[in-house]
């Protein structure tokens, strides 16, 4: 994957991101999202689902080696707030629907 694909990826997950922010506006009850616990996130929703995106068209099989040895060393520029390993996995139930 080049760095047009990644930016055309997290376009295409912001504008759904943002499509889905205004649909859900009032209609959900209020939960973990209103008050994130810890530390805010360095990440954007959209970055997060870019991650994952990114490690599902790859060949990685393992997150951890993909996130450490790969995302952490060649994409760095891409993602320069890019939290530790064990913080992403924190923040990444942030984006997972049906818990």
């Amino acid at each position: 994957m080049d760095n047009n694909q990644l930016t055309r990826i997290f376009c295409d997950v912001d504008d759904f991101c943002k499509e889905l922010n205004q649909y859900t506006e009032g209609k959900l009850l209020p939960g973990l999202r209103s008050g994130h616990p810890g530390p805010p996130c360095c990440l954007s929703d959209s970055e997060i689902m870019t991650i994952l995106i990114f490690f599902q068209s790859s060949s990685f099989r393992n997150f951890k080696h993909f996130y450490n040895g790969y995302l952490c060393c060649y994409w760095k520029q891409a993602f320069p707030t890019l939290p530790s390993y064990n913080r992403f996995i924190e923040i990444m139930n942030r984006v997972i629907f049906g818990r």
